[in-house]
């Protein structure tokens, strides 16, 4: 009566019959002529899906972390940049410095401390604009600050894309984004009231300038880096005393 094997124990057995028939075989085979049954090639055991390899040669961007200049501090941008001017105006309290990217020469990074106040009508309109909530200024409200936009204006050739209030480090600046017409360079600038306490306003600047490709191409990193400045140790002390 035949006996039933069990499905794992009958290949068990016939790779063992295989085995012993190939053996068999090539004991028979005169010796310079293939065997019979040619072996079996070994079948590898099945291999998991290996874990895609890190890729250790990638490392962070570089960073240049730029000097305390005026109110301005704790700036660190992505890239090389290099002090390309630094140029003390008239009157003497005013300075300007202005680093460039390195392998992008029209793309700049320029600080600008004016040195002498605002009109006493330009001051009153820009603190009751940094007054209010952030917000987009209107068509009166950017009227009324043309003195403190200085070259961003539409009546030298620049064209809004952006013009309003934001808070960095605890302190209301005006931001004004654009392109200049003539150029096509695209600028993103800080207005920085330093003379907080004071009859007038004393303006500092900050600008991102380049043109168009360049400008969008490091755009995020540049606008990341501005809204993660802190403020010189005196005007963290006028802001919370």
């Amino acid at each position: 009566m035949p006996i039933d094997v069990p499905a794992t124990a009958a290949g068990a057995q016939a790779a063992a019959i295989a085995g012993s028939l190939r053996r068999i075989c090539e004991a028979m085979q005169p010796s310079g002529r293939p065997a019979v049954l040619a072996a079996r090639p070994a079948v590898p055991p099945t291999q998991q899906p290996s874990a895609p390899a890190t890729n250790t040669s990638l490392r962070s961007p570089e960073m240049t972390a730029f000097p305390e200049f005026g109110q301005f501090n704790d700036l660190e941008v992505p890239g090389k940049w290099l002090r390309q001017s630094k140029q003390a105006g008239s009157p003497m309290n005013s300075c300007f410095l202005q680093f460039k990217l390195e392998d992008e020469p029209q793309t700049l990074l320029c600080f600008f401390v004016r040195g002498f106040p605002l009109g006493l009508s330009a001051t009153n309109a820009l603190r009751e604009i940094l007054a209010k909530r952030p917000h987009a200024l209107d068509i009166g409200e950017r009227q009324s600050i043309l003195e403190v936009l200085r070259d961003k204006s539409p009546a030298k050739d620049f064209k809004f894309t952006s013009l309003r209030t934001i808070d960095i480090d605890g302190k209301r600046v005006l931001s004004a984004e654009g392109v200049f017409t003539l150029s096509s360079l695209h600028a993103a600038t800080l207005f920085v009231d330093s003379g907080e306490g004071t009859p007038k306003c004393t303006i500092e600047e900050l600008a991102y300038i380049a043109p168009r490709n360049s400008y969008y191409l490091h755009y995020a990193d540049v606008i990341r880096s501005f809204s993660k400045l802190t403020w010189s140790a005196a005007q963290r002390a006028a802001l919370f005393k």
